[in-house]
């Protein structure tokens, strides 16, 4: 929660930025030259900026979510055999029910 507060007062902090810097600019890039308001140069760097870390970001959420799995499968295996070594323990023969249901 704290995070989307922070990533909220920093876009309202970059807007308001902008809105006050509305001057026209010519923006230079090697042979490319363009001419604009210096509110739209200002929120398109921003915006570009957003993009491409989520970008950059979702190569580690993707590896966390498969680890995540991975590990939520090996709880759930662990989890079986010690049901399976409880019931060898008691005397009773194993059911094949999930406890969970």
């Amino acid at each position: 929660m704290a995070t989307l507060f922070f990533a909220f007062l920093l876009a309202l902090l970059t807007a308001v930025f902008a809105l006050q810097n509305t001057d026209r600019v010519t923006v230079r890039f090697l042979i490319w030259e363009y001419e604009s308001s210096l509110v739209i140069v200002i929120l398109s760097s921003a915006a570009l900026g957003a993009a491409l870390m989520f970008l950059l970001s979702l190569g580690p959420r993707w590896r966390r979510a498969r680890e995540t799995s991975r590990l939520l499968e090996t709880i759930e295996t662990q989890g079986a055999r010690i049901r399976e070594l409880q019931e060898q323990l008691s005397g009773t023969p194993p059911t094949s029910s999930h406890p969970d249901c």
